[in-house]
């Protein structure tokens, strides 16, 4: 007889598939200081794209705690996909450790684990999603450069003797990180200013 699938909140009461429950269950497996230290390595690949540094972290976590690399990957990515669903539903500590235990056939040690930096972890994932969510729909300021000149002269004249603000603009479009520069004479900075004080109001 075929076991009922399970029902996951942060798959909006959708089914799981049965080798993730699998992979998720194998986190039981680990030796318990692995286990108990599991957010060292969680930590290392949350988010996306997982970076450069996670292969480093990863290698000193299985020397620290005695598994494989073979043993820790498919638990570890069922537990991020777990948490990376829960934080994209917005879910609840409560409905995060529930969903986890789902996944353990009611198992008290594993969620109690996890639960423990869900809400940091959830905190990072729903800036993450956020930034995506505008990424994809057009260029994403991320930060300013600035300076101020003393335009003296130039081909065109002499005893020019006006401050000039140089300011690059960086901003994403799609996973390209960009920079646009623009100069500003006195009264383009007193107009920035007041734009950026109505925003703010």
């Amino acid at each position: 007889m075929t076991a009922p699938a399970l029902r996951l909140k942060c798959l909006g009461g959708g089914a799981v598939s049965d080798g993730m429950a699998r992979d998720f269950r194998r986190i039981q497996e680990l030796p318990k200081p692995a286990r108990d230290r599991l957010w060292q390595a969680l930590s290392a690949v949350l988010t996306e794209p997982v970076p450069p540094t996670a292969d480093l972290a990863i290698n000193e976590f299985c020397s620290a705690y005695g598994v494989t690399r073979a043993q820790l990957a498919p638990p570890l990515q069922a537990a991020r996909f777990l948490l990376r669903a829960c934080a994209a539903m917005n879910l609840s500590g409560q409905d995060f450790a529930a969903d986890a235990a789902t996944l353990t056939d009611g198992d008290t040690e594993i969620p109690a684990i996890l639960l423990a930096g869900y809400e940091v972890a959830k905190d990072l994932l729903r800036k993450e999603l956020k930034v995506a969510t505008l990424r994809d729909h057009g260029r994403l300021f991320t930060g300013v450069d600035w300076r101020v000149d003393l335009l003296t002269s130039s081909s065109r004249g002499a005893s020019i003797r006006e401050p000039v603000a140089t300011l690059t603009l960086k901003y994403l479009e799609g996973n390209e990180e960009k920079r646009l520069t623009l100069q500003l004479q006195p009264e383009g900075v007193l107009e920035l200013k007041r734009v950026c004080e109505q925003l703010l109001e």
